[in-house]
């Protein structure tokens, strides 16, 4: 099969699973398709491909081909399936302010969450986009090698003007960490950094954004706990404050 991997990977982020992706870039390089000139480019077996297809007929991402002696079909325009995302994004936003109250908690009791799948530390990371400033205490280098690329997909935000976030990154001087901070640091305004030595023996992130502190550990058993308090923020923002004040700039 020679279908594009970073292509495949991005409808699959449009929410295709891995083998509706391939029949769906199959469609579209073929114009349209049987079965068996599916199943070539894909390498998949016609069963699965005909099950496949059902999904995807059913979501209107692909339409069969009348007046054809052998099942036919043809993907739908990815503009589209485009304009389907924005119209999904548009309404989930809205309703997020109406989501974010429900999970309050009338008695201001500390909530916390817990994931110990690298899907669920990669989406809890990946949610402090959603805010205007964060700090952090964290090496960028012990993050990439967990997630590899994943500075790579950040570095595209930022050049994208995807996200706006504004941080304050405090590091060891391991000279990795001190790198890669300088790359992003030559790529927005918004990220600064200072280093701390203290720190080169620490294997845990922090991670503060709202009301919410996160607490990483990517060892041989990673998790990710995010503790949800005003109060607690509150009480451990002069500590970090006094840690940030210690550290030497990175220009």
């Amino acid at each position: 099969m020679n279908q594009d991997r970073v292509l495949l990977n991005l409808i699959e982020e449009a929410g295709f699973s891995q083998k509706e992706a391939m029949v769906y870039v199959a469609l579209l390089e073929l114009g349209w398709g049987t079965i068996s000139e599916i199943s070539k480019i894909t390498g998949l077996k016609r069963p699965i491909i005909y099950v496949i297809l059902e999904g995807l007929l059913k979501r209107g991402h692909a339409s069969e081909l009348p007046n054809h002696k052998i099942n036919t079909y043809q993907a739908i325009d990815p503009s589209v399936i485009s304009l389907k995302l924005q119209v999904v994004a548009k309404n989930f936003l809205d309703m997020v302010p109406v989501m974010k109250t429900l999970s309050r908690k009338s008695n201001n009791s500390p909530v916390i969450s817990y994931f110990d799948t690298k899907e669920g530390i990669l989406n809890a990371y990946n949610e402090v986009n959603n805010y205007t400033d964060a700090f952090f205490i964290t090496s960028f280098s012990r993050i990439e090698n967990f997630f590899p690329e994943i500075l790579a997909e950040w570095k595209k935000y930022y050049k994208k003007k995807i996200t706006t976030l504004t941080s304050r990154n405090l590091i060891s001087d391991k000279k990795e960490d001190v790198a890669l901070i300088k790359e992003f640091m030559q790529i927005t305004d918004k990220i600064s950094g200072r280093i701390l030595p203290e720190l080169k023996d620490y294997n845990v992130d922090f991670a503060i954004y709202g009301n919410k502190l996160s607490i990483a550990s990517f060892n041989k058993k990673p998790f990710l706990i995010i503790i949800t308090s005003e109060e607690v923020i509150k009480t451990i923002m002069p500590i970090i404050e006094l840690a940030w004040n210690m550290g030497k700039k990175i220009k």
